[in-house]
């Protein structure tokens, strides 16, 4: 038995219980107790008892796009440990460094060895009964010895609940790391700190009164950047520089043909790790490549270009679940950003949408959001799927059309335009799912006149039973709009709002469905 544990954005604990549940099968030995807001822990089994059979459920749920890390749980306290204070640091490392945890680390790092196909040979135990003095560790360190050559390790602390939204506590999260890392070093002396470029990491997951330690168990491949994208100038520090996304996006080096060169290049290593898609596609399984994409939490992510303010992966992921999308569905988000929703959309595993269509007001926005999808496309080509279709475009409104096939059959449509969401070039009763993250804080100061203008056009646009799913930072202003006789006419409410951590901002997520009544399209100014 393994005891596992997943992180998620808190608010999506039940969408991850339930989707944790389906993907490991057979092999799942029920929920376990945490106390911490954003962490499901749960027990895996092996089926046969064969130690190898673990591996299959454990990519299973390594594989959900709404979690972040998956983890071997190395320490808990389940009983609650109050962590107030930072003079209560050494007792975290008087408990962590107990015999009693030796069993934890053990299974553990034999996880994280069956991940990668390091070889762990079984260690020799002592007979604690025969000889009291010998070390519990030992046949953990046995493991350690055997892992030592491929380990780069780091330690990572995330915080949440109490600890995180009330009084902060007297210590930072660097303390906390420093004392796990100091269990390592003492346990395990062979392995060596890298705090940028790492194959193992551990996560500290901690409020004011719970810990949970554990050994992440995904892939750890660091974006490298190539060696021929490193530009020639030199900082102001007189160290070499390098381009990267944010350069990209400000228009640095657009106009000049041998670093936009360079950029198709570092497109390319950011996908795979550093290689080209050619070299990692011949060295790996082609529908392996998936996962191995990024590194621990941000292996899901797809998109070569962000916005400031891209969506996570998974709650993109939950808004596409939450909307229960089925085959034959068009969706549309009306205010796409860098397109993160259209490609979860695409991804979606058993439902595929006839079309998938994306815009937002910024030609910026627009550009970023083709650019993500002709990477992914890029992407689907590479993982021995069938080509996708030549491209399309209209002349008239500038539309790029791309053609992704997300391997369960037929290639959905994915198009991305430049278009106003209170007014879409799109026919009224023509689209099955809407999802959006509607804008907030200074990009919405004229919130009160946007949103009855977007909820209407939602309206519009949704075709009788069609579903409506998006996040809004003004809980209230939309409590208050959708109790509007109008959109009360217009939209009923699927499940109940509910709010998600999105960085620190406390969005609430609706789910709604539209009414067979009609909706009045907005006046035109």
């Amino acid at each position: 038995m393994l005891d596992c544990f997943c992180t998620t954005p808190e608010g999506l604990e039940p969408l991850v219980r339930d989707e944790v549940q389906a993907a490991a099968g057979d092999a799942f030995g029920g929920f376990l107790d945490t106390g911490l807001s954003g962490v499901v822990r749960f027990a895996l089994r092996a089926p046969g008892g064969a130690p190898s059979a673990l591996l299959p459920p454990l990519l299973a749920v390594e594989g959900l796009r709404s979690v972040e890390h998956l983890c071997a749980t190395l320490f808990e306290t389940a009983d609650g440990y109050p962590l107030a204070d930072k003079a209560e640091l050494p007792l975290l490392q008087e408990r962590m460094d107990s015999p009693t945890n030796a069993e934890p680390w053990e299974a553990a790092l034999r996880a994280w060895c069956l991940r990668r196909g390091i070889p762990a040979p079984p260690a020799p135990r002592e007979d604690p009964i025969s000889n009291p003095t010998a070390d519990p560790y030992a046949a953990a360190q046995a493991v350690a010895s055997a892992a030592s050559p491929h380990v780069l390790f780091r330690c990572t602390c995330k915080r949440s609940g109490k600890g995180k939204r009330t009084a902060k506590p007297a210590y930072k999260s660097p303390d906390v790391e420093r004392i796990v890392g100091e269990v390592m070093g003492e346990r395990f002396s062979c392995f060596k700190v890298n705090m940028i470029v790492y194959t193992m990491e551990v996560l500290v997951c901690l409020s004011s009164d719970r810990v949970a330690v554990g050994l992440v168990l995904q892939r750890s491949n660091p974006v490298r950047f190539p060696q021929d994208f490193q530009t020639k100038g030199r900082s102001e520090r007189g160290a070499s520089t390098r381009i990267g996304l944010a350069e990209w996006k400000r228009g640095a080096f657009r106009k000049n043909a041998e670093l936009k060169a360079a950029a198709q290049k570092f497109r390319a290593g950011l996908l795979t790790g550093g290689a080209t898609l050619q070299e990692l596609a011949a060295g790996v399984e082609g529908k392996k490549l998936y996962n191995e994409l990024r590194p621990c939490g941000s292996r899901h992510d797809l998109r070569v270009m962000m916005s400031e303010n891209s969506m996570m992966i998974p709650i993109a992921h939950a808004l596409v679940s939450l909307s229960d999308i089925v085959s034959g569905d068009v969706v549309c988000d009306p205010m796409a950003g860098s397109g993160t929703t259209l490609l979860e959309a695409a991804l979606q595993r058993g439902a595929i949408p006839s079309f998938i269509i994306g815009g937002d007001a910024s030609a910026g926005e627009c550009t970023t959001a083709a650019l993500n999808a002709d990477s992914f496309v890029e992407v689907q080509r590479h993982l021995e799927l069938p080509p996708p279709a030549a491209d399309a475009r209209t002349a008239d409104d500038g539309c790029k059309k791309r053609r992704v096939d997300p391997a369960r059959g037929a290639a959905p449509a994915v198009a991305v335009c430049q278009w106003d969401a209170t007014r879409l070039p799109l026919r009224s009763s023509s689209v099955d799912v809407v999802l959006s993250d509607l804008p907030f804080g200074n990009r919405c100061s004229f919130k009160a006149k946007l949103f009855p203008l977007l909820l209407c056009e939602f309206a519009r646009v949704l075709r009788p039973g069609g579903r409506c799913t998006f996040l809004a930072v003004q809980g209230k202003t939309i409590d208050t709009l959708l109790k509007q006789p109008k959109m009360v006419a217009a939209f009923e409410s699927r499940r109940l709002p509910f709010k998600v951590n999105m960085g620190e901002i406390y969005p609430t997520l609706y789910s709604l469905r539209r009414k067979p009544t009609g909706v009045e399209a907005p006046p035109s100014s």
